[in-house]
């Protein structure tokens, strides 16, 4: 109570419990019973209690189960009864099951069921050592068949390629085959009018066949209306014009290059160019000639120490230039290369694909039944042909290896349709800083082959980012600057040909090779 009451007598007497006030013990009862309310509870303790109870029963428990571990049972089982029941519980759930012996109840019932059949003689083990035997070999053997689809290598496309395999593979029922793409009627009329291959293993023998298309201007030109080439006749003849006037006494075109690697690349690249416009001009004959008996010469000359670019691609020059003039003795001296360069020959597709040109070189020659040494078409089989480019590949080595495929026979195949998607998402770009004329040549000429919508596409992508770039003279020659090509820096002061020389060859796609059967 609060001090503000001690005036008061009663109050006072009900806090103090004063017994001399009227009614003062009843008061100090009062009082002490409402104090005594008035406290909250204690807390039991309960915890002391419960394991002094738990201990009780503890120790009678472990007693007991001491008493059956030491072997006293009759104790334990006095101690409490449950124990023995526990036991038994525990022993049957412990032990491991017994595995049911079938044997004899299954041999019993076979026996009974075969009754009326002759019984199997049991194999000794000379016969069971047979068998494996047997079936060992036979997998070995199936291994080495394997095997030998990929190092059988003959003149030509082999008709085990695994190319083609695939594309048989692929033409069974259940296995996802693409169908060819419907072509323009310009390049139906190429099927109409030539006799279209369904891949150059068909050529050998008649590889001049391979560059029908070129033959005249009149043949070029129905080639390029076909395949939506027309627009690039105009610049294709005065490039010519430029490449032409360009021309040394030595046979040569163009300034020279700072090396012997660069400048044989400039040549055989203006070698290949003027190849592409036929024999039917006495003029552009007569100095591609001269400038083929240079490049022969220059490359006997510096023979193995060339680098492997340099080599490939005046390889292939000089093929082309041997088929398509026929000339017996220039066919010698390629021969003779081969036997020499072949072991230094590039043997992987390489940066823009540029391994193609050594492939494409021994490949004509093969058509052509030139002698080419085993291991240099084994080499470039293995590492050029059948190499799958990686994930991150350029546009360059995804066209080679399409292309490859198509001219081996598998243009229909998944995988050649796969490459071609990806080459077509990455065309050709007009806003391009520097125009990657190399990467581009195999995708030209993969999408080429196919003379549908893609071709169509891919060569308007081309076309307008060459014809942007290119520049005329008054007198109508024209030529492509060393500054908008990519990696020109090497040539030095023949870029602009080397340049004008790779717009060429692209601008000449529609009438390069003769075209496959779709």
């Amino acid at each position: 109570m609060s001090d503000q009451y001690d005036d008061d007598a009663i109050l006072r007497a009900l806090r103090d419990g004063d017994t001399a006030m009227p009614d003062g013990r009843a008061l100090a009862r009062l009082g002490a019973v409402f104090r005594e309310a008035a406290q909250p509870p204690r807390p039991p303790h309960l915890q002391q209690r419960v394991s002094q109870a738990c201990a009780k029963d503890m120790a009678q428990l472990s007693d007991a189960v001491d008493a059956w571990y030491n072997g006293d049972r009759s104790a334990a089982v006095a101690a409490d009864p449950l124990l023995q029941r526990l036991g038994t519980v525990v022993r049957e759930g412990a032990a491991l099951p017994r595995q049911p012996d079938l044997v004899p109840r299954i041999a019993e019932r076979l026996q009974r069921s075969n009754s009326s059949r002759r019984h199997t003689v049991e194999m000794d083990s000379l016969s069971r050592w047979r068998i494996y035997t047997a079936v060992i070999v036979g997998h070995v053997a199936a291994l080495i068949a394997l095997a030998a689809l990929h190092v059988t290598v003959g003149r030509g496309a082999a008709v085990a390629d695994p190319i083609i395999a695939e594309q048989q593979l692929r033409e069974r029922p259940g296995f996802h085959r693409i169908p060819p793409s419907r072509p323009s009627a310009g390049a139906q009329s190429l099927a109409t009018r030539y006799d279209l291959p369904q891949s150059w293993a068909e050529l050998r023998g008649g590889a001049h066949r391979l560059f029908a298309l070129r033959e005249d201007a009149a043949t070029r030109a129905h080639a390029r209306q076909a395949l939506h080439g027309q627009s690039a006749a105009g610049v294709v003849q005065g490039g010519m014009a430029w490449l032409l006037a360009q021309q040394n006494a030595d046979g040569s075109i163009g300034p020279a290059a700072p090396n012997p690697d660069a400048h044989i690349m400039v040549q055989a690249a203006v070698a290949l160019a003027l190849l592409g416009e036929g024999r039917d001009r006495p003029e552009f004959a007569a100095a591609t000639q001269r400038l083929l008996g240079w490049l022969a010469d220059s490359v006997d000359e510096h023979g193995g120490q060339l680098d492997v670019r340099a080599q490939s691609l005046a390889l292939l020059a000089l093929v082309e230039g041997s088929v398509h003039y026929r000339d017996n003795l220039l066919q010698g001296r390629c021969e003779q290369l081969l036997q020499r360069l072949g072991p230094t020959l590039m043997r992987e597709p390489g940066a823009a694909g540029l391994g193609g040109f050594a492939l494409l070189a021994v490949e004509i020659a093969g058509l052509a039944e030139m002698r080419v040494p085993s291991r240099v078409r084994s080499g470039l089989e293995s590492g050029v042909a059948r190499a799958v480019p990686p994930a991150d590949a350029d546009v360059g080595r995804l066209g080679l290896a399409a292309f490859v495929r198509q001219v081996r026979g598998a243009g229909n195949a998944l995988s050649t349709a796969e490459l071609l998607q990806a080459i077509a998402a990455d065309p050709p770009r007009i806003d391009a800083q520097r125009l990657d004329l190399m990467a581009w040549y195999f995708p030209t000429l993969a999408m080429r082959e196919t003379r549908d919508r893609r071709w169509q596409s891919w060569n308007e992508h081309l076309e307008s980012a060459l014809f942007a770039r290119v520049q005329y003279s008054d007198d109508g020659s024209v030529w492509m600057p060393a500054a908008a090509m990519r990696y020109s820096e090497p040539f030095a002061a023949a870029g602009d040909t080397v340049a004008t020389a790779m717009t060429m060859l692209l601008l000449q796609a529609p009438y390069r090779y003769l075209p496959l059967r779709g």
